[in-house]
C-alpha cells in the first residue's frame, strides 16, 4: 500500500461578530464527523483557511468557537470547498436556542472524554473546579465546601491511601501545561508520623496541605476558563505522567466584553472581573482576569477562613499568517487560616499560606505540509512559596531534649513543660518544562486515511525551601516512639527530578464491511532518573449504524513519585540512657543515645495502571444522545508506607551522685538490644483494582414542554489488595520471654462499592431568557467493608535473627495461641435504604447583559441514615443541610 500525495484544495472563510466586525483568534476545527482533524486560528481580519487533499473528503464539518460567543457547526460539501464562507457568531445568551448547560461526551483525547464549554461552566455557578466536576457520572451534586482541600478521585470508590494514590494519579493541564503537585513537600517527617499523620492540621480539623495527594482544586481560578475536558479512560499518547485521568483546561483568548461575576453561599463568596482587549492590528489581544474567593466557616467569629486571590494575563499575537504566539502570566495567593480563639487558653492557631507565579509561552506554527502540518512549542516556568504553621500552648512536666543530628552518646538538656509549641514547614516549589508537539495532515494510504502526531517533552521539579524548621526548645511532639524531628532543609537535601518523554500517535480511518472505523495506536516513552517506562495506548471505534457505535480502548500509564515520596527526612532514634531530673536543670542529667539513619527512597518505582474500557454510544438527531462505558483498572506499585523495625545495640551507662549534687556517669561496657524501635518507610506496596460502569443520556428538546430530560449514573467496585501480604508487629512480652521478638500477620483487605444515579431536567424558555434545572440524586448503594484482621500468625522471628514460617495448622493450634492478636470484628457500613437528594438551579437573563442565578442544594433538607454493623447503630450519613448559592453576572 503506497502513500498517495494528492492535489489539494483550500477551504477559506471569515469569522465575524453580530456587528460584522472580524474576530481574531477564533478557533476553527475541521472534523470528519467522528474526530477532529485540523485546527486553525483566524487572523486579524477574521480569515482562516485549510489546505486539504481533494480525494480525502466528500464533505467536512467545521466547528467555530470564540469566547463569549455561541459555537457554530455545519457541514461543507465537496463542491462547496472553493466557495468563501462567512460565519457570524452570536453572543452567548439564554435567549438563544440549543444552549448546552452540562458536560457532553465527545471522542477527543479519549473515547469517553466529557467536555464542558463556557456556557455550561457559567450555568453551574462554580466556586471552584470541584463544583464542575461534581456533575460527572457517578458523582454527587453538593453545595460548595471551601473549608478543606478539594481533591478529585475518578472511577474509584476507595478510601485511605488507595484514594490518595488515585487522586495523585490525576493530572491537570492548563493550556497544555501540566500543573504539578510533585513539588509539594508540606509534611512532617514521614518516618515518625506515617502517611496519615504527616500533614499539619489544627485540633479537630483536616489539614490544609495536600502532600502525597492530588492537586487542590481550590487553587485553580475559574474566572478565565473557556472549556474543560475530563479524561477518565485511556488517553492519547500525547499526555503522560498520570494513571487515573486528566483535566484539560483551556483559558480565554481574544476580544471580550467586561465581565463581572459574583456568587454567595452562606459564609462563602466569590468575585471575578475579566476583560479581553483587542490591541491594534499588529499587537494582538490581551486578556486580563482578577478573582477573589473568601470563605468563613462561621461568619459570627471568622476564626476559620479561606482566602484566594488570583490574577492572570494572556497576550496572544499573530506574527504572520502562519505563526501565533501566546504568552501567559498567572499569580495566585492562598491563605487557609485558623486564628487564635480569644477564649482558648491553649492559644491554638494554624495556617497554610501559598504563593505561586507561573510563566508560559506557546508558539503555534502552521507549516501546512503533508508530513508536518502543525508545530507547537510550549515552555513553562513556575515558582512558589508555601508556609505551613501550627502552634499550641503546652503545660506539662519538664521534658528531656535530644537535638544532635549525628549518631552517638551525648548529654541532652531539659526544658520547662510550659511553652508555646510550634511546627513550621517552609517550601519553595520550582518546576519548568518544554513541550514540542507536531502533527501531519490527513493522508491517503490506499483505502485508509492516516494522520500522525508526535512530540518530545522535558520537565523538571524541585523544592528549595527551608523545609521542616524545628526549634528544639519548642517541640510540639517529643519522644514519639523514641523519635524526635530535626531540621530538614530542602534546599540542601532535595535534588531536581528530571523527566524526559517522547510519543507518537497514529490514527487510521477507513471502512470495514462498509462501516466506518477509527483506529488509534500510540506509544509514549518516559525516562526519569534511570526509570524507563513504555506506555502503549490503543483505541478502536466502529460505527455499526448511523446512530450507534462501539469503542474499545486499552492503555498502560505511569505516574512518577513526588519529591515528598522520595526525599523523606532522616530517622532519628533518641534512646534515653539516663533520665535523671532533680528539679534543677543544672543538677539533672539527660543522657541519650541517638541513632541516625537515612530515609530517602531513591529506589521507588513509578506507579502503573493497566486500563481497559468498552463503550457503546448512541446519537440521534430526533431522540438525543447517550453512552455506556464499562471499565477495568489494575493499579500496581502505588505509594504507601509500611512499618520497619530496626533493632539496634544500645550501650548501657551507670551513674553516681557527687558531693556537689552533680551527677557523674560512665559506661558499663555492656549493651542491650532495643527491639521496639520502628519507623514508617515509603514503598511501592499498594495494589488495587477498580471496575465499574458509567452511563449518561440526554434527550433532544421536547418542544411542547421546552424541556430536555437527562440521566447520568455510575457504579464502581474497588478492592484494595496490597502488594505486601503481611505486616510485622512486635511480639508480646510472653513471646519475648520465649525468644520471639517479631510476629507476621496477613494484612487485611478492603472492599468498597458505590453507586449514584442522577436524574435531571433542563427547561429553557429562550423568549424570556429563562432556564430552570432540577437534579435528583439517588444513592442506592454505598458500601464499605474492611475484612477483619487475621489474628493468627503466619511467621515469627527470633532474637537470633531466624525467621520461621508457620503452617495453617500450626498457626491455629493452641501451642501458638500466645502469638495471636486480639480479635477484631469485620466492619461494614451500608445505608439502611437508598436515599435521595434534590437540587435546583434557576437563571434569568435581563437584556443579554445581566444574569441572575440561584442554586439550591438538598432542597427538602433530607437526612440520610446509615446502619453501621461494627457499632450496631443507625446514624446520619454524610448529612448536609439545605444550602443556597445566589449569583449575578454583568457583561458590558
Amino acid at each position: 500500500m503506497q502513500l498517495q500525495i494528492l492535489a489539494q484544495t483550500t477551504i477559506r472563510g471569515k469569522v465575524v461578530d453580530e456587528k460584522n466586525n472580524p474576530l481574531e483568534f477564533a478557533t476553527i476545527v475541521l472534523n470528519n464527523g467522528t474526530q477532529d482533524i485540523l485546527t486553525r486560528k483566524s487572523n486579524a481580519m477574521g480569515v482562516f483557511s485549510f489546505n486539504i487533499n481533494n480525494h480525502s473528503f466528500d464533505s467536512v464539518k467545521l466547528i467555530i468557537s470564540y469566547i463569549n460567543k455561541s459555537t457554530q457547526s455545519f457541514w461543507v460539501n465537496k463542491k462547496e470547498f472553493s466557495l468563501p464562507l462567512q460565519i457570524k457568531l452570536l453572543d452567548q445568551s439564554l435567549t438563544l436556542h440549543d444552549i448546552v448547560v452540562s458536560g457532553v461526551v465527545k471522542n477527543k483525547n479519549s473515547a469517553s472524554s466529557i467536555v464542558f464549554d463556557e456556557e455550561a461552566i457559567r450555568q453551574l455557578q462554580a466556586f471552584s473546579l470541584a463544583d464542575v466536576l461534581n456533575t460527572l457520572p457517578g458523582r454527587k451534586t453538593e453545595a460548595p465546601n471551601l473549608q478543606s482541600p478539594q481533591t478529585l478521585q475518578l472511577r474509584t470508590s476507595s478510601t485511605g491511601a488507595d484514594a490518595m494514590n488515585n487522586s495523585f494519579g490525576i493530572a491537570v493541564f492548563i493550556d497544555g501545561v501540566r500543573i504539578s503537585n510533585e513539588t509539594n513537600m508540606q509534611s512532617r517527617a514521614l518516618s515518625s508520623r506515617g502517611l496519615s499523620g504527616s500533614l499539619l492540621a489544627g485540633s479537630g480539623q483536616s489539614s490544609a496541605d495536600v502532600a502525597f495527594n492530588g492537586f487542590d482544586l481550590r487553587d485553580i481560578p475559574m474566572s478565565n476558563i473557556a472549556s474543560i475536558e475530563v479524561i477518565q479512560g485511556v488517553g492519547s499518547a500525547r499526555y503522560g505522567d498520570f494513571t487515573n485521568g486528566a483535566i484539560l483546561i483551556t483559558t480565554k483568548a481574544g476580544r471580550t466584553p467586561y465581565s463581572f461575576n459574583t456568587n454567595i453561599n452562606g459564609g462563602s463568596s466569590s468575585f471575578s472581573l475579566s476583560k479581553g482587549f483587542e490591541l491594534n492590528k499588529k499587537a494582538g489581544a490581551i486578556n486580563l482576569s482578577l478573582g477573589f474567593l473568601n470563605s468563613n466557616n462561621d461568619p459570627r467569629d471568622k476564626v476559620k477562613t479561606y482566602n484566594n486571590l488570583n490574577a492572570s494575563l494572556k497576550w496572544t499575537k499573530g506574527f504572520s499568517k502562519n505563526i501565533i504566539n501566546s504568552f501567559s502570566f498567572n499569580a495566585e495567593t492562598n491563605l487557609d487560616d485558623t486564628k487564635t480563639d480569644p477564649d482558648d487558653d491553649a492559644q491554638k492557631m494554624n495556617y497554610s499560606k501559598r504563593y505561586n507565579y507561573r510563566f508560559s509561552n506557546n508558539t503555534n506554527i502552521d507549516i501546512d505540509k503533508n508530513w508536518l502540518d502543525e508545530l507547537s512549542i510550549l515552555a513553562n516556568f513556575s515558582i512558589g512559596k508555601q508556609n505551613s504553621y501550627t502552634q499550641w500552648l503546652l503545660n506539662g512536666m519538664p521534658k528531656g531534649i535530644a537535638s544532635k543530628d549525628t549518631t552517638g552518646v551525648y548529654e541532652g538538656y531539659f526544658i520547662p513543660g510550659n511553652y508555646l509549641a510550634v511546627e513550621h514547614i517552609d517550601g519553595k516549589p520550582i518546576s519548568y518544562s518544554v513541550n514540542i508537539d507536531a502533527q501531519t495532515k490527513l493522508l491517503k494510504w490506499g483505502s485508509l486515511q492516516n494522520q500522525m502526531a508526535f512530540g518530545l517533552s522535558f520537565n523538571a521539579s524541585g523544592n528549595k525551601g527551608l523545609g521542616n524548621i524545628v526549634d528544639p526548645e519548642r517541640p510540639r511532639w517529643t519522644n514519639q516512639g523514641m523519635q524526635n524531628e530535626r531540621d530538614f532543609n530542602y534546599r540542601d537535601s532535595v535534588d531536581f527530578e528530571n523527566n524526559f518523554a517522547a510519543y507518537v500517535q497514529n490514527n487510521l480511518r477507513g471502512k470495514i464491511l462498509d462501516k466506518r472505523f477509527n483506529l488509534g495506536v500510540g506509544l509514549r516513552l518516559n525516562a526519569q532518573e534511570g526509570r524507563v517506562n513504555p506506555q502503549p495506548r490503543i483505541s478502536f471505534n466502529f460505527y455499526i449504524h448511523k446512530n450507534w457505535s462501539l469503542s474499545s480502548s486499552y492503555g498502560i500509564s505511569f505516574k512518577s513519585p513526588s519529591l515528598a515520596h522520595i526525599y523523606t527526612a532522616p530517622t532519628f532514634f533518641d534512646v534515653p540512657l539516663l533520665n535523671l531530673y532533680t528539679g534543677y536543670a543544672k543538677n539533672s542529667l539527660f543522657l541519650v543515645y541517638t541513632h541516625k539513619t537515612s530515609s530517602v527512597s531513591r529506589n521507588l518505582k513509578n506507579a502503573v495502571t493497566y486500563q481497559f474500557e468498552q463503550g457503546v454510544n448512541f446519537q440521534s438527531q430526533k431522540i438525543g444522545s447517550g453512552n455506556l462505558f464499562a471499565y477495568y483498572k489494575k493499579n500496581k506499585n502505588g505509594f504507601v508506607t509500611y512499618t520497619e523495625y530496626l533493632p539496634i545495640d544500645v550501650p548501657v551507662y551507670d551513674y553516681k551522685m557527687n558531693a556537689d549534687s552533680t551527677i557523674s556517669y560512665f559506661p558499663t561496657g555492656a549493651t542491650s538490644k532495643s527491639w521496639d524501635l520502628k519507623r514508617s518507610r515509603m514503598s511501592n506496596g499498594l495494589q488495587s483494582k477498580d471496575y465499574g460502569l458509567q452511563f449518561s443520556f440526554q434527550t433532544k428538546m421536547i418542544q411542547p414542554i421546552a424541556t430536555i430530560l437527562g440521566m447520568r449514573a455510575g457504579y464502581s467496585i474497588s478492592k484494595y489488595i496490597g502488594k505486601m501480604e503481611y505486616s510485622t508487629e512486635l511480639a508480646s512480652m510472653m513471646a519475648q520471654q520465649k525468644g520471639i521478638v517479631y510476629v507476621d500477620y496477613v494484612n487485611a483487605q478492603t472492599h468498597s462499592k458505590q453507586a449514584m444515579i442522577s436524574f435531571n431536567t433542563n427547561t429553557h424558555i429562550p423568549q424570556i431568557g429563562f432556564i430552570v434545572s432540577l437534579i435528583a440524586d439517588y444513592e442506592p448503594l454505598l458500601k464499605q467493608k474492611w475484612e477483619a484482621n487475621n489474628i493468627y500468625p503466619i511467621a515469627y522471628s527470633t532474637s537470633l535473627g531466624e525467621r520461621k514460617e508457620l503452617s495453617v495448622e500450626e498457626s491455629m493450634s493452641n501451642d501458638w495461641a500466645y502469638l495471636r492478636k486480639n480479635a477484631t470484628e469485620e466492619k461494614l457500613v451500608i445505608p439502611s435504604t437508598g436515599f435521595w437528594n434534590l437540587n435546583m438551579r434557576v437563571a434569568k437573563e435581563i437584556k443579554k447583559k445581566i444574569r441572575l442565578s440561584v442554586s439550591a442544594f438538598n432542597v427538602f433538607n433530607l437526612k440520610p441514615k446509615a446502619f453501621q454493623t461494627s457499632e450496631d447503630k443507625v446514624s446520619f450519613y454524610s448529612y448536609k443541610p439545605i444550602s443556597l448559592t445566589i449569583g449575578a453576572s454583568i457583561q458590558l
